[in-house]
C-alpha cells in the first residue's frame, strides 16, 4: 500500500557512507515492514446475497 513512504523511513536513519552491514540490515528492515504493512493492509469482503440482506432487514425492522 503505502511501501515508498516505509521504505523512506527506514532508509533516512542512513545517512553519510554507510557500511555494507548496515545497508543489508537495512535493507532486510525495509523488506519486513513492508510485508507487515501488505498483511495489516485493507482486506476486501465479499458481498451478501441480495435476498439475504432483506431478509435480515426485514427482521430488523419488524422487531422496532
Amino acid at each position: 500500500m503505502d511501501e515508498r513512504r516505509t521504505v523512506g523511513e527506514v532508509l533516512r536513519r542512513l545517512k553519510g557512507s554507510v557500511q555494507e552491514d548496515e545497508a543489508t540490515e537495512g535493507e532486510l528492515r525495509a523488506k519486513t515492514r513492508i510485508t507487515d504493512s501488505q498483511r495489516r493492509g485493507f482486506k476486501k469482503q465479499p458481498d451478501t446475497p441480495l435476498g439475504v440482506l432483506l431478509a435480515a432487514k426485514r427482521i430488523r425492522k419488524s422487531s422496532k
